[in-house]
């Protein structure tokens, strides 16, 4: 039985195919080598008849009678051949060459009981042996129901609820192992759809980022094509026609334009080039448009003649409102040219705001440019030349508005020295117009109410009268030494104050004139508007100006300005004993001589023991002349009344007057009530030294 169960189909073939001759297999008539049939065919007979013997013998064994098993196993042609018994290993192993039988057995390839090998042994005789189906079955029921096998079957290995448990593993196992693949094949579709998926959105993205870009290329042409033929309608149809015509009026508005004409034919030139250039780079780098950032680069030095375009823009408009009003030659050109093509003013107007279109246009470019590419680097760099010059262009038309301004003033006032003076002091301070107002005005020294026009710049104001053959300056303001006062209720007065003068009379003559306008308000918005543009003027002043001007300059730690402590700690020093202490005056020409040093210092103080000349007296009258020059003192007029108010006290307990007075001084500022509060310290330090017979009464008279 063990050497039947041994031998396989596939190993005796392996056998066979690896056998090499031996010596004694040679012929030695004519030294070939040649196979020896007789003994292939004993070798082949002695493997079926080990064969059939085992089987007999396990047939006996079974429980069968030996010559009923002898007279059942008879060799038949088919069965030398086929009788091969092999074991549970060799199927599993080979189970392509197994023979299956008719019966529904089931599947032990993988048991190791011996009940499993030996029906497994009989159904392999079985159909080695040829036996139709139908025997096989009963041959295979009465084999099963003998003692011997029944007593094999009892004796497994395994229980069968171990049998059970491990045939479920096995299941599981199966059902697991065809679960991964099916994970593994949902895994590889998952991932090659999603390959695709992104492959497919990156190419939509880039035929967008393309698009995109394409797009703003276009539209970025489109726009350079429509102002070059804005620009060529304006040459054609107004500049050409005005130059050549042959009539004086409208050859006088050609000249007087000329300077805004020749920019216009300039900027086109430029722009025909850039538009060239446009048209000509797709066709060396489409679609990638690469050296788009260089073209915007080399061209952008020629962008200076917008400077010039811009200062006579203002200008320009100005002269052609004028010639409208008084030229009818021109005034019927343009309506003639306007119904063929566009108005003049908006012709003139598209160059200041072209450039500025450009940084849209780019950015858009830009990102769908990689940033690691070099046409990144040269977008960037476009982008910043161009917003730079529409900066630039923004800039100048503001200034280019003053000079317009100024221009049009100079025009229409009579020309005269002063005037002349007046408007080039304008130019060249590029002062900034702020106002003009229509008023009614009487000079000083004068009764007669003059009609004009009253016209304010940033440093400089000016009143001129107005009459039919243009405007007359009348009287010139710097707003640095200059003073506005209040006098009715839709009037005001503007005067120079001559510091070195008694404060009685410190007008400076013929500098006052009286202004009268309607409506009223009116009045109080222009009067505010002066009195800022004076505080701005004299902000690098010391004496007359607010005090929280000075705390601001010099940036103390205890909010006390310069000047101040200076003259303070100057008579504690030098003049706390001195008789009739801010009673006495002192010398006027050393006050104003120091006052004047204080307010051309520029915050760069003095000290006053560097000054050398000045006493105790004259330090005490400079004191009082800081408090009496700040425009609002350091208890503001509307707390006055209340303070009116606490007073008198014969009627009233000390402590409640105290609490009144306590209760207004709160309302006080931060920084006044500081300033206050150090100057009434001096002050009582003051009336405590009995030799300056100066006590609370005679410092409130002063004060």
């Amino acid at each position: 039985f063990r050497m039947a169960t041994r031998q396989s189909p596939v190993k005796v073939k392996k056998k066979k195919s690896r056998m090499k001759s031996l010596p004694g297999s040679i012929d030695t008539v004519d030294g070939t080598e040649v196979p020896r049939e007789r003994e292939k065919e004993k070798k082949k007979r002695s493997v079926a008849t080990r064969s059939f013997r085992s089987a007999k013998e396990f047939i006996y064994s079974a429980g069968g009678d030996k010559n009923t098993a002898k007279d059942e196993l008879e060799l038949s042609p088919r069965g030398q051949s086929a009788f091969v018994i092999r074991s549970p290993r060799d199927s599993a192993r080979s189970p392509r060459t197994r023979k299956q039988g008719p019966l529904n057995r089931p599947k032990i390839g993988h048991k190791k009981t011996p009940y499993d090998t030996y029906s497994r042994i009989a159904l392999n005789l079985f159909n080695a042996m040829g036996i139709d189906e139908e025997t096989q079955a009963i041959l295979y029921k009465t084999m099963k129901k003998t003692s011997g096998m029944k007593k094999l079957k009892e004796q497994n290995v395994c229980s069968v609820s171990a049998t059970v448990a491990l045939e479920n593993i096995e299941i599981d196992i199966r059902l697991l192992k065809s679960d991964q693949k099916k994970q593994k094949s949902a895994l590889l579709i998952q991932s090659a759809f999603r390959s695709f998926k992104a492959q497919r959105e990156y190419r939509t993205s880039l035929e967008q980022f393309q698009s995109t870009k394409i797009n703003s290329f276009h539209e970025l042409c489109e726009k350079e094509k429509d102002f070059v033929m804005s620009l060529a309608t304006l040459v054609s149809q107004y500049i050409v026609p005005l130059r050549v015509s042959q009539d004086k009026h409208l050859k006088k508005v050609s000249s007087d334009m000329e300077d805004v004409f020749s920019s216009v034919e300039k900027i086109l030139a430029v722009h025909q080039t850039l538009l060239k250039t446009l048209y000509e780079l797709p066709r060396e780098s489409w679609p990638h448009l690469n050296g788009l950032g260089n073209v915007f680069t080399y061209i952008s030095p020629h962008w200076k003649i917008y400077g010039t375009y811009v200062h006579n823009f203002k200008f320009a408009l100005h002269t052609m409102e004028d010639t409208l009003d008084n030229n009818e030659h021109f005034k019927e050109f343009l309506e003639r040219k306007q119904q063929l093509s566009s108005d003049l003013t908006m012709l003139l107007s598209l160059p200041l705001n072209h450039i500025a279109g450009y940084s849209g246009h780019l950015k858009n470019i830009l990102d769908t440019t990689p940033e690691d590419s070099p046409e990144h680097y040269s977008l960037l760099q476009a982008i910043s030349i161009t917003t730079e010059t529409s900066n630039f262009i923004g800039n100048s038309l503001a200034h280019a508005e003053n000079l317009a301004t100024i221009h049009r003033l100079r025009m229409q006032t009579n020309s005269t020295a002063e005037s002349e003076a007046l408007f080039v002091e304008l130019e060249e301070n590029n002062s900034k117009f702020i106002m003009e107002a229509n008023v009614d005005f009487v000079l000083s020294g004068s009764k007669k109410t003059h009609q004009g026009c009253l016209s304010v710049f940033d440093s400089i104001c000016f009143v001129s009268s107005s009459g039919h053959k243009g405007r007359t300056v009348k009287h010139i303001y710097h707003l640095e030494t200059v003073t506005i006062e209040k006098t009715v209720a839709n009037g005001f007065a503007l005067f120079v104050v001559d510091e070195e003068k008694p404060s009685y009379d410190c007008i400076v003559e013929n500098s006052r004139v009286h202004f009268s306008m309607e409506p009223a308000d009116k009045v109080d918005f222009t009067i505010q508007n002066i009195q800022n543009l004076i505080a701005h003027n004299q902000r690098n002043r010391t004496f007359g100006v607010p005090i929280e001007t000075l705390i601001e300059r010099d940036k103390q730690e205890d909010g006390i300005p310069v000047v101040l402590k200076d003259m303070i700690t100057f008579i504690e020093r030098e003049g706390m004993d001195t008789v009739g202490l801010f009673r006495i005056p002192g010398t006027a020409t050393a006050i104003k001589k120091a006052k004047t040093i204080y307010n051309q210092c520029n915050g760069n103080y003095p000290t006053l023991a560097e000054l050398g000349f000045m006493q105790a007296n004259d330090v005490a009258g400079l004191l009082k002349m800081f408090f009496h020059d700040l425009p609002e003192p350091l208890i503001p007029h509307t707390l006055y009344s209340q303070f009116i108010n606490i007073f008198p006290t014969e009627s009233k307990n000390l402590v409640v007057v105290l609490q009144e007075v306590k209760e207004v001084l709160d309302q006080i500022p931060t920084p006044k009530k500081r300033v206050l509060k150090y100057v009434l310290g001096f002050l009582v330090r003051v009336a405590k030294v009995e030799e300056n017979k100066m006590g609370p009464s005679n410092l409130s008279t002063c004060f």
